[in-house]
């Protein structure tokens, strides 16, 4: 699936519709906490590498500005639910000859939030 010049919108919710069939038919296979997080951070992982990669070629400077928003809010959720400043990794990709950083955030329910981009900041 790709954005096609459609609007990001469009492009999210189809995603994001497609995303919860798949949940919804596929469940998560782990029993233990630790391993439910690591596998829905993985997903999660997985999902917004899509997202960002079928993107229209023109939003390529959005890329880069990914890394900064998501870290910044991840941080900022880690601290207010744990109270402990330990940050969970980043993780680098290139692509289109672009480097960028991307993290996931997991909710203290073992689920996903999504976590796409930002503006220039």
């Amino acid at each position: 699936m790709r954005q096609v010049g459609g609007s990001i919108e469009k492009y999210y919710n189809d995603l994001q519709g497609l995303w919860r069939e798949i949940d919804f038919c596929r469940l998560n296979p782990m029993e233990c906490a630790t391993d439910i997080q690591r596998y829905n951070s993985n997903l999660q992982e997985d999902r917004v590498y899509t997202f960002l990669d079928e993107l229209d070629d023109r939003l390529d400077n959005i890329r880069s500005d990914a890394y900064a928003h998501v870290r910044r809010e991840d941080v900022r959720q880690h601290v207010m639910a744990s109270g402990d400043e330990a940050i969970s990794s980043g993780v680098v990709m290139a692509t289109k000859g672009i480097k960028f950083e991307l993290s996931t955030l997991v909710t203290n329910r073992g689920n996903y939030d999504q976590v796409l981009f930002s503006s220039n900041s």
